[in-house]
């Protein structure tokens, strides 16, 4: 029904054709937003005609309320797993005021105000990270909505659902990017002592045997190691 697309080494559903264009390609992309779409959640065993259905209505959506490029969006994934491109990989869309520039967008199809997302829905969030990581590097930081957001645009986007699933959806995307580079290990570990503390991080040489040590520890996915490094040196 509809083609597919890759980058970053997967593999999605393209219905970029249906929505409005990118207005931009975006700028020094910095990190990645994640979004619920606060509407119906569909079961897993829905069809994709059933999920295509769900796309175009939300687009009609939000050319109602003014979005320029229909959904505001790049990808948008599903309870079945499959994740479904909606803008270019580099595009700019329109997803957190103000920051569309500099943010890429992933939603979470349904709404997670209080339930939690659905095992395929964080699978298949964790596959578009892990590609977007292959395109821009692993020190993207991500983050929900509400914590992107300026201060004069606060939300409660993706739900209290939506960010208790970020860890999760960061630790998968992890533990399939073990083959990291050094070079990307450091990216990852200053970008969030960055995000986490506002200023820039210690010395890195000084950070990496306690780094070495953790991940060693923890052979699941990076994530675990870098909040185990936070915790180190916060009791410093």
């Amino acid at each position: 029904m509809f083609p597919e697309i890759s980058f970053g080494g997967a593999t999605f559903i393209d219905m970029s054709s249906i929505v409005g264009p990118d207005v931009a390609v975006r700028g020094a992309t910095i990190g990645l937003g994640i979004h619920h779409t606060a509407g119906r959640t569909l079961l897993p065993n829905a069809t994709v005609a059933e999920e295509v259905n769900h796309i175009k209505a939300i687009n009609l959506q939000h050319l109602g309320q003014g979005f320029w490029c229909g959904l505001g969006y790049n990808a948008i994934c599903f309870a079945s797993g499959r994740v479904y491109v909606v803008g270019r990989c580099a595009g700019q869309r329109a997803h957190v005021a103000q920051r569309n520039h500099e943010l890429a967008g992933i939603a979470l199809a349904g709404s997670f105000q209080d339930a939690e997302v659905p095992p395929g829905c964080i699978e298949g969030a964790a596959r578009w990270v892990r590609a977007m990581w292959a395109e821009y590097g692993a020190g993207l930081t991500v983050a929900g909505h509400r914590e992107w957001a300026i201060l004069s645009s606060p939300t409660d986007c993706p739900g209290d659902g939506g960010i208790a699933a970020l860890d999760e959806i960061v630790r998968k995307a992890m533990e399939s990017n073990m083959a990291m580079t050094n070079v990307q290990i450091e990216d990852a570990f200053l970008n969030l002592y960055a995000v986490l503390y506002g200023s820039t991080a210690p010395n890195w040489a000084a950070i990496q045997p306690i780094v070495d040590e953790l991940r060693a520890k923890h052979p699941h996915g990076l994530v675990e190691a870098l909040k185990a490094v936070m915790d180190r040196l916060d009791a410093l």
